[in-house]
């Protein structure tokens, strides 16, 4: 299966992305970094550093065919200021939205989210 990990380089996506590759899986690491879990050697394992919300995800969808995309890029509250709540908000819900439009357009076969901000530490 060929798949799309956005959010490739943060705690959870890190770790799937290392178990799927150990699977066998073709995988698309996409994260505003690239991803220190794969070797770029490593031919199934292609990495991105993009965001999610970037108009520019067209092209990796086009280069593609996924067999399903899990969702796991989300920017982190850094402080209670309601602005900036509010302003991260918006720019993870833009980030759904461009991967949920892409992944219709390219007829994903499944598409998984998971939307957090404080799973772990303080």
């Amino acid at each position: 299966m060929n798949i799309l990990i956005t959010g490739g380089n943060g705690y959870i996506g890190s770790r799937l992305g290392v178990r799927m590759t150990q699977e066998g899986w073709q995988l698309t690491l996409l994260d505003t970094s690239f991803p220190e879990i794969c070797d770029q050697k490593n031919r199934r394992v292609r990495q991105i550093g993009l965001d999610a919300a970037d108009p520019l995800c067209e092209k990796i969808f086009a280069d593609s065919k996924y067999d399903a995309v899990v969702h796991l890029a989300c920017a982190r509250f850094s402080t209670d200021d309601d602005k900036d709540c509010a302003e991260i908000l918006h720019h993870n819900i833009q980030s759904l939205d461009n991967i949920l439009h892409l992944s219709r357009k390219s007829h994903v076969g499944k598409v998984i989210v998971l939307f957090d901000y404080r799973i772990y530490g303080e």
